[in-house]
């Protein structure tokens, strides 16, 4: 697989597992506060303020929810010394309707004398109530327990995709050697070969969605004397772009190669064409990406494949059959 998708799997399973681990850490905290609460002293309050706070969130689809929570703030003192809050219980804050959050305010009316609970290790830790419902705990603690599966569930697809992708690469290392024309070659590790009318496709089993990267392999056709010539005609039967000013290169083994860098949209297309002579047939070649920077990922695989080429015995004129041999001999198309 490519890069981009392992960190599209693996930001999916942190991002649930962070959201699994913070809900079942808040609601922990709240039902351990909670119950810690009812052993704690109290002390004289008062309150200052209560009012009814409008509060919007985002829900599905892009839209606004409003919801109405209850803002009570009081002032108490413990141990000699004078403490705000704001706390109504050690639950967890949750919204809902308006007159739900009025009734609450109603209780606490600014000026009335209050008993606050507080944490004597900790007395700016405080609240009205002691006692609260543990159902919204126990519902953000379920909900971050189905996060957490979540979280193991894409790991599992992850690594399950992976290792999928890793035995399709070990089943095209050991298939069977193809051959083109009076070529013989294996398949570089983590590519795939198919093979329509006579011609070879090779490609990366790691591409992502909309990525292009290919080798194209031809039958081949009978050496003529002029190759350059031969090698041009078969650029201006398989690319319209080609004209009288493309350079063709001569590298090693008596080949051509010529490369093109043309528009793809956002991107540079780059593709390069090799003609080799191969016993009495002149083979084409095709390397093609959809960038230059695909190209520059995948090209390492090039030189491993021609590596396997194995050019076929054939029967010369006194019927004798050649031993096969590998192409190039040196072990690049072009020296």
């Amino acid at each position: 697989m490519s890069w981009q998708i392992h960190l599209v799997f693996f930001a999916t399973a942190a991002l649930f597992a962070c959201v699994g681990a913070a809900a079942v850490f808040l609601a922990l905290r709240a039902l351990r506060r909670s119950r810690a609460a009812r052993s704690w002293p109290r002390a004289e309050g008062r309150i200052v303020s209560a009012a009814v706070k409008e509060v919007t969130a985002m829900a599905g689809e892009g839209h606004a929810q409003t919801c109405y929570v209850p803002a009570v703030e009081y002032e108490y003192f413990a141990g000699g010394r004078a403490f705000l809050g704001d706390r109504i219980n050690f639950g967890l804050v949750r919204g809902g309707s308006y007159s739900s959050a009025q009734q609450t305010v109603a209780r606490y009316c600014p000026g009335t004398a209050v008993s606050v609970v507080y944490d004597p290790a900790a007395p700016e830790l405080a609240a009205l109530e002691a006692a609260t419902s543990a159902a919204p705990a126990i519902i953000l603690l379920l909900a971050g327990f189905v996060f957490g599966f979540l979280a193991v569930g894409v790991t599992g697809v992850w690594a399950a995709t992976a290792l999928a992708v890793s035995a399709q690469a070990l089943t095209v290392d050991r298939a069977e050697v193809s051959r083109v024309g009076n070529w013989s070659f294996s398949v570089p590790a983590g590519w795939r070969s198919s093979q329509s009318s006579g011609v070879a496709t090779l490609s990366p089993l790691s591409l992502a969605r909309g990525e292009d990267v290919r080798i194209i392999i031809f039958p081949g056709e009978s050496v003529e004397a002029d190759r350059r010539a031969q090698f041009y005609r078969f650029l201006r039967r398989n690319d319209s772009r080609v004209n009288e000013q493309v350079p063709l290169h001569e590298g090693g083994n008596g080949g051509f190669y010529t490369v093109l860098i043309t528009p793809n949209g956002a991107e540079q297309r780059y593709t390069m064409y090799y003609g080799i002579p191969a016993g009495t047939r002149f083979q084409f070649i095709i390397f093609t990406a959809g960038s230059e920077a695909l190209a520059d990922r995948h090209a390492a695989a090039l030189p491993e494949f021609v590596k396997t080429i194995r050019v076929q015995p054939e029967l010369t004129g006194s019927g004798h059959v050649p031993k096969s041999r590998s192409f190039p001999e040196s072990a690049a198309i072009f020296g």
